[in-house]
């Protein structure tokens, strides 16, 4: 399956900016299967008297972060629009053991910084920078340091600088190991 096989057009208008007031007053689309119009538009105030017994609801309880970075890069007569937009969060994992940032501290004192996928007594797997999925023996390692801070570097919520932007692209480009040519 293809993330762009969900591209569809929405108008603007149609686009909600802030939850309805009242909130039950919110729209609710409600599928009737084998019915000769089997989508209708309602409000959630509606809903107790939509449902029957046995009947499923379905929650999406999803979380929305900013998650789209938008920037020019300007070098000497030449400028170029940068866009970023992140997918996954790597600070804040879901409960659990997976998505954690680790430091993998090996016998001969070599740290490697990735992201843990998999544990067991015995062993660690790991994603590191370069999405390279790796496995290790915990009996062949000095040390697992697991860090609450993500792999993603650290700006200032103002402007970024030239220098700073060019380090975040540069981050940027190793996590999917395409290249990308900032334009200054």
């Amino acid at each position: 399956m293809r993330v762009d096989d969900f591209d569809f057009h929405l108008p603007e208008d149609l686009i909600a900016l802030r939850p309805a007031a009242p909130r039950d007053a919110a729209r609710l689309l409600v599928v009737e299967p084998g019915a000769p119009h089997p989508f209708g538009d309602r409000m959630i105030s509606e809903l107790p008297a939509l449902l029957s017994p046995g009947d499923a609801l379905v929650f999406n309880d999803t979380k929305v972060i900013p998650a789209e970075l938008k920037g020019v890069r300007t070098r000497e007569d030449t400028s170029a629009q940068v866009a970023v937009t992140l997918i996954e969060r790597f600070d804040a994992p879901a409960p659990g053991p997976r998505g954690l940032v680790v430091t993998l501290v090996t016998k001969d004192g070599q740290k490697i910084r990735a992201i843990k996928k998999n544990e067991d007594a015995f062993s660690i797997q790991v994603m590191d920078a370069r999405e390279r999925l790796q496995g290790y023996v915990k009996a062949n390692l000095q040390d697992v340091q697991h860090e609450t801070v993500s792999m993603m570097p650290t700006f200032p919520a103002q402007r970024l600088s030239d220098s700073d932007l060019n380090d975040l692209i540069g981050y940027l480009t190793t996590l999917r190991g395409t290249a990308v040519a900032a334009v200054r």
